[in-house]
């Protein structure tokens, strides 16, 4: 049995590790992702990147994903606080 799967925050070290692994196991036939920016992974034809810069057009992004995912992971995190020194 084959699924479909979503990833938000596929860009970050989780979010890709998630993302990786995802697009190697047979178990998914297609990924979906949202971000800001692509994701760091090798092409795949089972991936599908949503790139969109607004993050208060996600919602409407996510809804509009085909096919439906069936299982979502978040990956989101915060910013890193020694980045800002």
């Amino acid at each position: 049995m084959t699924s479909n799967a979503a990833v938000i925050g596929c860009t970050g070290l989780v979010g890709h590790q998630i993302l990786k692994t995802l697009l190697e196991i047979d178990a998914c036939e297609t990924v979906s992702t949202i971000s800001r920016r692509a994701p760091k992974t090798e092409s795949s034809p089972k991936l599908n990147a949503v790139i969109e810069t607004d993050t208060t057009k996600w919602a409407s992004r996510f809804a509009a994903l085909a096919p439906i995912p069936k299982t979502v992971y978040s990956a989101l995190g915060s910013m890193n606080p020694l980045s800002l020194l």
